[in-house]
């Protein structure tokens, strides 16, 4: 006749829907005896109050690997891997779409492109193995999001991430970085959080010109004659270019060949600025 009493005690799916409810009944019938001389007297139903069911706050661990990094890159370079990202939850799972990134030191335009690959588990970046998972982004005012083509989810296995750059051909000669300054760089999905060494950085970069050889083409356009006195009078045209990135020009050295040094009273050098190809006199350098 003494009073036992028990717990029902329940556990809530990981998948169960965020603002739904849940509770449990005991229907008549339900609780039995081991002697069929026993009955069981109890107000059936017997309900539970419903709980709301609400989002866990799950925390994702980020830990920055900056030595992927180059410490050198140069002009024109693509695919160079700047930062790898691993990470993982504790428990259940947490979700993201958009990154913000910061570039300090350099020019906007010095990184044509930023993107993010997810890692094939090598933990080694590579644009053929590795999976593209957002789009090109672009910094503008030292910032650029970085756009996810579909929402990353990232549980209890590591996962890990690269943000990737492509260097502009007209990259300045500078020295930089990317980072993710605070948690919320991450975009992660409330009311998760993020837990890293903030700022999340890479290490500081050297970006150098693209060694460039300079390719020269010459025409001869010395006339036939020329009366003594005689001004202005073209020689040669001298054209340059560069194989790639580009090069600062220096000095040009003439030497005379013909005649004696005082036959030629000056030289002058233009430069076809509006490109037709004509010399014009408001071209002199």
């Amino acid at each position: 006749t003494s009073t036992k009493t028990y717990f029902v005690v329940t556990q809530i799916a990981a998948a169960a829907v965020v603002g739904h409810q849940a509770g449990l009944s005991i229907l008549n019938g339900y609780i039995t005896a081991a002697s069929a001389q026993t009955t069981i007297a109890a107000p059936f139903p017997i309900n539970s109050s419903l709980a709301d069911i609400t989002a866990t706050v799950d925390t994702l661990t980020v830990t920055p690997h900056p030595e992927v990094a180059p410490g050198t890159v140069f002009q024109g370079d693509v695919n160079v891997p700047l930062l790898r990202l691993d990470m993982q939850t504790a428990t259940n799972a947490s979700t993201f779409l958009n990154w913000t990134v910061e570039h300090v030191g350099g020019a906007d335009a010095d990184i044509s492109n930023l993107r993010a690959y997810k890692d094939d588990g090598d933990s080694a970046f590579s644009a053929s193995l590795d999976t593209l998972v957002s789009a090109n982004a672009q910094f503008n005012s030292g910032t650029a999001s970085v756009g996810f083509t579909g929402v990353q989810v990232v549980d209890t296995a590591l996962a890990k991430y690269f943000l990737v750059a492509d260097i502009a051909l007209g990259a300045t000669v500078s020295t930089f970085s990317i980072r993710m300054p605070d948690a919320a760089a991450f975009g992660v999905t409330a009311p998760d959080i993020v837990s890293s060494t903030f700022p999340v950085a890479s290490n500081q970069i050297s970006l150098e010109k693209q060694p460039a050889v300079v390719l020269v083409s010459t025409v001869s356009m010395a006339p036939a004659s020329a009366d003594a006195g005689a001004v202005n009078i073209s020689m040669v045209k001298v054209s340059l270019r560069t194989n790639t990135s580009t090069a600062q020009a220096g000095n040009l050295v003439l030497s005379r060949s013909g005649g004696q040094d005082s036959y030629v009273s000056g030289v002058s050098l233009y430069w076809d600025a509006d490109a037709n190809g004509a010399l014009s006199s408001g071209e002199l350098i």
